[in-house]
């Protein structure tokens, strides 16, 4: 009997509920007409459609219409022609496939981390939501509709925002931009959907006074990075902080942290400044890379930036009592786990695998795929949750990721086929996940499941 296996089949009997209700015949064509993707009789029903999309054989960079043709002739007996085919990748069909990644993410499981099992420095918080992107570049005939950077070879790319809440898993952001659109703009721009007593980790790609104040005034919390080269005022004498100053100070004085407490921006926000000292090796570091770009560039390192480059900055308005200068860097290093999510989606599904094709059938690649990773993911989540409440021990997402990636043709008749095939693939996966899928032990680790998500080691 594994661990919590009683849960996981709740869990299981959910889902499965869930994923036998949306993707039923009867309800993918219902979905079909709403988005008038149906609008008309054909052999290729949604069902198809979707099988097509989301379960192709190859990834987005390598599949072919032919190769959706053989496997329709394969899986239903149905002949069509590729360009009958082609056709049928247009506007609403992105809006079909659109719409059922919608519907998937409105209707999630959440198993809850209790808030003690992440330590105490989050019982004052509603959700802890982590904002990042990821930028991947595509074919240069689709930078009409997503251009990209000037400097990017193809002048062609897609940014995806996405954002998930740490205590219980729950995806709320999920969107598709091109790459163009920056961080800091959308922060701006959804800077007043952050709720009260929410505690928002972004990095400083998001950097805005102006969104602080206002995530300060919604009464909601934040812990960020600042731009470089930023001015603080120190709250208590009113100058302008030398961090020069305060760098030889910390240096003479062995200090390994500092806290000073500033105001920023033209509101004179007040905020806690905290300042810590890196280690050799990645100050090291960090000056090679600096060191090279701006040998690209014909120039070199100022006295002034060789200094900062020694200090990690964090900025947050949460009440020292609540979380303490040393806690600030490893509640902020909980931001890796939306880079394992990218490293993972890039790495065993290819989301970043796109070929030469036209605008709507990349769409409908891209979104079919983004559906395909939420599906894994609400999956991955409840897993986490229910391994770590009965046993201590972390799920590994990248694991895990490779995993399901491996098995897709089990999820694939799981979902479409109906029945109880998905809850028997679900306990198997369960048992999988607790038998080789869960964090490697690291030397020096207290076992906390806070310290163990901020390791910046991948499995």
């Amino acid at each position: 009997m594994f661990p919590g296996r009683e849960c996981a089949g709740h869990f299981a009997k959910e889902f499965e509920k869930k994923i036998s209700d949306a993707y039923s015949e009867k309800e993918l064509a219902e979905v079909a007409e709403q988005t008038e993707f149906k609008i008309r009789k054909s052999k290729l029903t949604p069902t198809m459609f979707v099988d097509a999309v989301l379960f192709k054989e190859m990834d987005n960079g390598s599949v072919s219409l032919d190769d959706h043709c053989i496997a329709l002739k394969q899986r239903y007996n149905l002949s069509i022609k590729k360009q009958s085919l082609a056709e049928r990748f247009d506007a609403t069909a992105v809006k079909f496939i659109q719409a059922l990644l919608n519907r998937h993410l409105s209707t999630q499981i959440t198993s809850v981390i209790e808030k003690e099992k992440l330590g105490d420095v989050f019982q004052h918080f509603s959700a802890v939501k982590i904002k990042d992107s990821t930028r991947f570049q595509i074919s240069e005939c689709l930078k009409e509709h997503y251009p990209g950077s000037t400097g990017a070879a193809s002048g062609a790319g897609v940014h995806i925002q996405f954002e998930f809440d740490m205590l219980d898993g729950k995806v709320n952001v999920l969107t598709v931009t091109d790459a163009l659109q920056q961080d800091t703009t959308d922060a701006q721009q959804t800077v007043k959907e952050i709720e009260k007593g929410c505690l928002i980790i972004r990095d400083l790609g998001y950097f805005s006074t102006s969104v602080l104040e206002q995530v300060h005034k919604q009464e909601a919390y934040y812990i960020t990075r600042p731009k470089p080269r930023m001015n603080f005022i120190d709250s208590q004498s009113g100058e302008e902080i030398d961090l020069n100053a305060v760098y030889r100070k910390m240096k003479r004085n062995s200090l390994s942290h500092k806290e000073l407490p500033v105001v920023i921006g033209d509101q004179q926000l007040p905020t806690r400044l905290i300042i810590e000292m890196l280690p050799k090796k990645e100050v090291e570091k960090r000056l090679a890379k600096a060191s090279k770009e701006a040998k690209k560039k014909g120039r070199t390192l100022s006295d002034e930036y060789k200094i900062g480059a020694r200090l990690n900055l964090f900025l947050t308005n949460v009440p020292a009592e609540w979380i303490a200068t040393t806690q600030i860097r490893k509640i902020y290093q909980l931001r890796w786990q939306i880079e394992l999510r990218f490293k993972a989606w890039k790495s065993f599904y290819d989301l970043d695998a796109i070929k030469k094709m036209q605008r709507y059938r990349f769409e409908c690649y891209l979104y079919s795929t983004l559906l395909l990773l939420m599906i894994n993911l609400e999956i991955a989540t409840n897993f986490f949750a229910i391994l770590w409440k009965h046993t201590s021990k972390p799920l590994s997402l990248l694991k895990f990721y490779k995993t399901t990636c491996q098995n897709l043709t089990i999820l694939r008749k799981s979902i479409l086929e109906g029945g109880d095939t998905l809850q028997k693939y679900l306990a198997f996966l369960y048992e999988i996940s607790y038998e080789k899928l869960l964090t490697e032990k690291r030397k020096n680790h207290s076992g906390s499941l806070m310290e163990t998500l901020t390791q910046n080691v991948i499995d």
